[in-house]
């Protein structure tokens, strides 16, 4: 239950109108990943965190049930079949309930941050961060002299004991006299 990144720019990704394989105009719907090379079984949880199909910019998450250290795992990304019109991901069944809370920051335009979990421990955001580009798509500027920050409240699954583990990409601007830290 490893979700793997597929992350870059492909311009077969494109739709296409814009000399893709794409066959969806927006939104790239007919973008699947499968375990099975024909694309008819198979059919794996991804997440679409961005897809670009003017220019095939595209941010996946995959789930994978499992990985091998002695064999290669393979999956299939299958993609311009135009009768798919509705949206195939499943974000949520990508993070799966050893996950509590995930969130992409958006798109580096437009700052958000929702949470891919079935939890929906959705942040708001206080004192007008800002949309920037990020490691993996998009960030959020947050400057502590602001007081800017994402207020995911105080939900029963943030409650969380004993050991865990956080992940972030962090670009640290400053830090303060009293520990405060700007972060872009």
């Amino acid at each position: 239950n490893f979700p793997v990144l597929i992350d870059g720019v492909y311009s077969y990704l494109a739709n296409t109108a814009n000399g893709g394989q794409v066959t969806s105009t927006n939104f790239a719907y007919d973008v699947g990943f499968y375990t099975n090379p024909n694309c008819s079984t198979g059919k794996m949880n991804w997440e679409q965190e961005k897809h670009a199909t003017t220019t095939g910019t595209v941010s996946y998450w995959v789930k994978v049930a499992s990985l091998s250290t002695t064999t290669n795992t393979t999956f299939y990304m299958c993609y311009g079949n135009p009768s798919i019109t509705t949206d195939q991901s499943t974000a949520t069944s990508v993070w799966d309930s050893n996950f509590q809370g995930v969130w992409h920051l958006k798109d580096g335009t437009t700052l958000g941050a929702l949470d891919s979990t079935s939890n929906a421990n959705n942040g708001t955001l206080t004192n007008t961060p800002t949309a920037t580009a990020g490691q993996i798509d998009g960030a959020g500027g947050f400057v502590t002299a602001s007081d800017q920050y994402a207020d995911l409240g105080n939900p029963a699954s943030l409650q969380i004991t004993g050991n865990l583990t956080i992940s972030a990409w962090i670009y640290l601007t400053a830090v303060g006299a009293a520990g405060d830290v700007d972060i872009i």
